[in-house]
């Protein structure tokens, strides 16, 4: 089994199986048939058995955790992935994302970004409803404008709209006169994309591709990097230039709990040039 390359099937996916008959009701309770199809439960993984390793997916069927719900991924071809590949372009709010910003950057080309979200587009990780993805890309040439606060740091804040049109929001920053706007290179980036009908919600298309890049997150620490506090709740309260979660209420506290743990010693750098009221 070992010479066969994985097909990194994803949970969500749509499954028809190939033609071999694997099963019957009486043995395990639930069979199979080319054909037809299935939808995968949980993304494939890898499993040392009687047969060796093998790349085994669990399927939509008899609950979550019956034995004869995982079948080997030779049975079956991806139907329909579930989030096919589209057209990818940036959105004009990604683009105050600059090497002046309080935000992460990047110094490659706009066609260089799409060639790395194109070339790993099966490595996506699901965002926080559906219609958003997150694209891990390699950090090479990108910045990120997150520091870890140190005790005495100076915070400051302001109260402005992201982008015209918006009701102002406030925004945090730690400033350090002596390196003002210092970035640092990123260890681990994610392409924020959002799907055409979910920017559609709100009126928020800039282009006419099926997805738009919203945000470039850049970490300078390798790990998962959770959406900010105040993002996750003007999603969640859907409040102006947020976008709808469709969490539940114990499914939102979960997620603030890993926002806030996250976000309490850290800060977006104050943008360059930055300088205080006189």
């Amino acid at each position: 089994m070992n010479d066969v390359m994985p097909k990194n099937i994803r949970k969500g996916d749509t499954l028809v199986c190939l033609d071999v008959r694997r099963n019957t009701a009486k043995e395990h309770g639930f069979s199979i048939y080319p054909g037809e199809e299935y939808v995968a439960n949980a993304d494939s993984y890898m499993f040392n058995g009687d047969e060796g390793q093998q790349e085994l997916v669990e399927l939509v069927v008899n609950g979550d955790s019956e034995p004869e719900t995982h079948y080997p991924t030779r049975f079956f071809g991806i139907a329909k992935p579930k989030y096919p590949k589209g057209t990818v372009k940036f959105s004009n709010f990604v683009r105050r994302q600059t090497p002046s910003s309080e935000f992460s950057h990047f110094m490659i080309t706009e066609d260089q970004v799409l060639d790395r979200v194109n070339g790993n587009w099966h490595n996506y990780k699901e965002g926080y409803r559906d219609g958003v993805i997150l694209i891990p890309v390699a950090p090479d040439d990108f910045y990120s404008s997150i520091v870890k606060l140190e005790a005495g740091d100076f915070l400051i804040g302001q109260y402005k709209a992201r982008r015209e049109g918006e009701t102002p929001r406030k925004s945090t920053y730690v400033y350090r006169p002596h390196h003002p706007g210092e970035k640092l290179p990123a260890k681990q980036v994610d392409i924020v994309l959002y799907r055409a009908d979910v920017l559609a919600e709100d009126g928020d298309r800039s282009t006419d591709a099926d997805w738009e890049i919203i945000s470039i997150n850049a970490n300078p620490v390798e790990g998962e990097m959770p959406i900010p506090v105040g993002a996750l709740v003007a999603n969640h309260l859907h409040l102006s230039g947020g976008t709808a979660t469709n969490m539940t209420d114990a499914e939102f506290v979960a997620k603030l709990r890993e926002s806030v743990l996250f976000w309490a010693d850290k800060s977006h750098v104050a943008p360059a040039g930055f300088k205080l009221p006189e």
